[in-house]
């Protein structure tokens, strides 16, 4: 996810939002479904801070072909 549209992504989700009560959802089933949504939308966010994840370039190999994890445990 680029960072320049997540105040696009922001502004649809309250755009929807208001849309959803104007037709009458109850509010509470809106305020329900945007905690629900506010975990995917964090990790997203994290994940794409971290440069995108899985990138093991050489981190944790011995070059004996065993893995280690970051203790150093085999």
């Amino acid at each position: 996810m680029k960072r320049k549209y997540i105040p696009w992504y922001g502004g649809a989700l309250v755009a929807a939002a208001i849309a959803a009560v104007a037709v009458g959802v109850p509010a509470s089933t809106v305020l329900l479904l945007l905690v629900v949504l506010a975990c995917p939308v964090m990790m997203m966010l994290m994940m794409g801070g971290m440069g995108g994840g899985h990138n093991n370039h050489g981190h944790g190999t011995t070059g004996t072909g065993d893995q280690r994890d970051s203790a150093g445990r085999s």
